[in-house]
Formats: structure tokens, sequence, C-alpha cells
């Protein structure tokens, strides 16, 4: 019982750090799966080793595919 309440605890700890870097990437669309993953990322790192987002904005998708 416990695992489950800090499996919920640690899924909500991921999902407002998702959101906030959402927020501060501009609110970009389709992105919420790397948003979820560099939160993950950031929860889990040590303290000393945390990875820090990217503060360079990725071209759109649509640009992106049109260059390849």
């Amino acid at each position: 019982m416990a695992q489950a309440m800090a499996a919920v605890g640690e899924e909500q700890r991921i999902r407002e750090t998702a959101y906030h870097l959402w927020e501060k990437a501009g609110r970009p669309a389709g992105e919420a799966e790397q948003h979820w993953e560099l939160a993950k990322q950031l929860l889990s790192a040590p303290a000393n080793d945390a990875v820090q987002p990217s503060t360079k904005r990725r071209a759109p998708a649509k640009a992106r595919r049109a260059r390849a």
C-alpha cells in the first residue's frame, strides 16, 4: 500500500515538473513526452549532477520535417 502511494506521489511530482518545463518552453504543442522524460531525469538525478534543461528552443516539428 505504501509503495502505491509513493508511486502516485512520484507521478504527481513528475507531472508538476513537466508542466513547469512546458510553460518555461513557451507551451509548445506536441512535446509532452519530451517534457515528461526531462522531468523524470531532473527528479531522479542526484542534486550535484542534475540535468539542466536546454535553453535553446527547437524548431517546430513541421519546420524540422521541411528541412529533412
